[in-house]
């Protein structure tokens, strides 16, 4: 494993162009070889490492199998930034722990509380009670402050309620009176979003029960991985009609 400097010296890499020449002043060994016999090189110990491409590349080729560490991005290749590689088991595990996470908590109840002081307390007219902006906008600190003292569990879940329900009244006020044809459905999907997060937020623990379900078996999740795709792709086409 390359931790420092120094430890490039001796190094077997399978790599070429300008890159080799940078390596070799670091005490790298280049070593060009066919991209077939890269595989077998790690495996046999004919060369210590190997730069090929892309990480989806590195992954087809099987690499991830005979190579014990994986360093990148490729600093020589720098359009990798647009590949995005994660571990799945910390992934699933940050979804699962999502419901009761402290630190999402906080940041999606200040995010509401934010939206709700800066995006509606201030703008309140007088015929909207404008003239008791500080006190609303008191009662709403007491409230966010004192959800983490009484109904503390499954806050994140909450939070994230909250602010979809705000970006939800942005969405339908910027639907207001248009006539477009892609306007029912796009309006349609945002009072699913209400009705979900209204849901949610009253029984937060049920997303922890649809993680545990969707989980239990991985054609579910994949499943509705593809399902969310091609929400996206239906989005997408119907802005441009919209």
């Amino acid at each position: 494993m390359l931790e420092k400097v120094e430890d490039w010296k001796g190094t077997k890499i399978r790599i070429g162009g300008f890159a080799g020449g940078t390596v070799t002043k670091l005490g790298a060994v280049p070593t060009l070889i066919p991209f077939g016999e890269i595989f077998p090189g790690l495996e046999k110990g004919v060369i210590d490492a190997a730069e090929m491409g892309l990480p989806a590349n590195d992954l087809t080729a099987g690499l991830h199998k005979v190579a014990k560490y994986y360093h990148m991005p490729s600093w020589h290749q720098p359009y990798t930034v647009l590949e995005i590689v994660l571990n799945k088991d910390v992934w699933n595990k940050y979804i699962r722990t999502f419901p009761r996470s402290t630190k999402l908590s906080l940041l999606f109840m200040g995010l509401s509380l934010l939206w709700f002081l800066v995006g509606h307390v201030s703008n309140l007219s007088e015929a909207d009670f404008g003239e008791y902006k500080i006190l609303i906008g008191t009662i709403g600190v007491g409230i966010a402050v004192g959800a983490f003292f009484f109904v503390n569990d499954f806050l994140a879940v909450r939070g994230l309620s909250i602010l979809l329900l705000f970006y939800s009244r942005e969405v339908l006020d910027s639907a207001f009176l248009h006539e477009s044809q892609s306007r029912l459905l796009l309006v349609s999907i945002i009072y699913l979003i209400i009705v979900l997060s209204l849901y949610l937020g009253a029984w937060p623990y049920r997303i922890r029960d649809f993680f545990t379900w969707i989980f239990d078996q991985a054609n579910r999740s994949r499943n509705f991985g593809v399902l969310l795709i091609l929400l996206g792709v239906v989005l997408g086409v119907s802005t441009f009609a919209y």
